[in-house]
């Protein structure tokens, strides 16, 4: 943006919110690991958890621009991830229908359906697997609090 005097300032950034409906991308707690993965099926064509929240949101809304408020993400990130699956895959995603006076809306094909049910599926498989491999790696209940002081060459509070 540029002041009256000509000079281009600063606009604050705000954080990126990293929860997806109240959902964490951390693991559930601190003693299981977060699984995130991305499936790609050809070249710039992917599949991994924006996309799938993406999909679950408009679901959810019936409609692109709120699934993109809802997400925080602006409405052409939201868009660019949408018809990248609707082009990448064999067949869309996503069908919109034209609105009227209130407007158009936005819903899940049986691929779509399809295609989140099975990423949730996996992601579950992922998860026990890891839960169970890393098992042996996960911080005792005791030590999860950051405020722990058992590190070698930190101080005690």
């Amino acid at each position: 943006m540029v002041n009256r005097t000509g000079r281009l300032r600063r606009i604050p950034i705000p954080a990126i919110d990293r929860s997806f409906g109240g959902r964490s991308l951390r693991g559930t707690d601190d003693t299981n690991p977060a699984i995130t993965f991305t499936i790609e099926f050809a070249r710039n064509s992917h599949v991994g958890s924006a996309e799938i929240h993406l999909l679950e949101a408009i679901h959810k809304a019936g409609s692109l621009s709120q699934a993109a408020r809802d997400l925080r993400i602006s409405y052409k990130h939201a868009w660019q991830l949408v018809d990248s699956l609707n082009y990448g895959l064999r067949s869309p995603v996503t069908v919109a229908k034209k609105g009227g006076i209130g407007g158009g809306s936005v819903s899940l094909t049986r691929l779509g359906e399809s295609l989140v049910d099975r990423y949730r599926a996996l992601e579950r498989e992922f998860a026990r697997l890891a839960a169970k491999s890393f098992k042996a790696l996960a911080p005792r209940p005791e030590n999860t609090d950051r405020g722990d002081s058992s590190f070698p060459g930190k101080p005690n509070d």
